[in-house]
């Protein structure tokens, strides 16, 4: 199935997302999943309401609210999109996600990250964080403030190891339409230069007009965040390898500088 996935508890951080999700499910031909969980444990949870009311008049609460106000208003605000919704009560919202991802056949999890602040970002290490590294499909982390114009140049990070499997999934993540595409092969200093040409091997595989540089840095977060200006970057995506040194960059800190510090939403694609 064609399908994208947006998370969503109603907040204006995450209608930003969902405008977001929107709009890429349109250009990818894509049918848009509108997912709430209501979490009954940890923090966050309605216990109020849960006392207060049965599960499920609070379950036909919430779904009136996901089709009637949120749905709606996307459609509205993007013609054309088929939009589904499904609300449901979990004991984790961040597997509430990943099983409701897995459920509907999705090819990619949106959701919004919460702030600039220190605070802000310990609060993401919930759900933004836990689909980053434990999805089962790619992830874009959409940040408070993203620009919502489409996506016309892409920035691939990559450590060179596996490329074509790299162009293979960012293909997946932004559809047939192809924007432009900057490589930035991020590496150590001292370490040799690779000895094959990314940009002749991304023009091969279908990305014409593709650049290739060199990120050699000892401050990934500022390296990256020059490349993005450099390029007007409108995606920032890499794959998330277990062991390899992006996957740890990304799990610890380049997703909280790209999601939290800048416009650009990040992608983190299995490979």
């Amino acid at each position: 199935m064609n399908r994208l996935l947006v998370a969503t508890d109603f907040s204006r951080r995450a209608d930003i997302a969902s405008t977001w999700a929107a709009r890429h499910a349109r250009a990818t031909g894509r049918t848009l999943v509108l997912y709430h969980a209501i979490a009954i444990q940890g923090p966050g949870h309605p216990a109020v309401e849960v006392h207060r009311k049965s599960v499920t008049e609070w379950l036909e609460q919430q779904s009136k609210q996901a089709e009637t106000v949120t749905a709606a208003a996307l459609r509205a605000a993007v013609p054309g999109v088929e939009i589904l919704t499904e609300v449901e009560v979990a004991d984790d919202r961040a597997q509430g996600i990943r099983d409701a991802a897995r459920r509907h056949g999705v090819q990619t999890i949106v959701v919004g990250s919460r702030g600039e602040n220190a605070v802000s970002r310990a609060v993401l290490g919930s759900v933004a964080a836990a689909m980053v590294t434990d999805a089962p499909c790619d992830v874009i982390v959409v940040p408070k403030h993203a620009r919502h114009r489409g996506i016309d140049q892409a920035l691939l990070l990559s450590d060179l190891e596996d490329l074509d499997a790299d162009l293979a999934a960012l293909a997946r993540c932004v559809g047939e339409t192809r924007p432009k595409l900057a490589i930035a092969h991020l590496r150590n200093p001292g370490t040799p230069a690779p000895d094959i040409d990314p940009a002749a091997r991304a023009r091969a595989a279908g990305w014409p007009g593709a650049t290739h540089a060199e990120l050699v840095s000892e401050d990934w977060l500022d390296a990256v965040d020059e490349a993005v200006a450099d390029v007007g970057a409108d995606l920032v995506a890499m794959a998330v390898r277990p062991h390899g040194l992006l996957h740890r960059i990304f799990r610890r800190d380049l997703v909280h500088a790209v999601a939290f510090q800048s416009l650009v939403p990040v992608a983190a694609l299995r490979v």
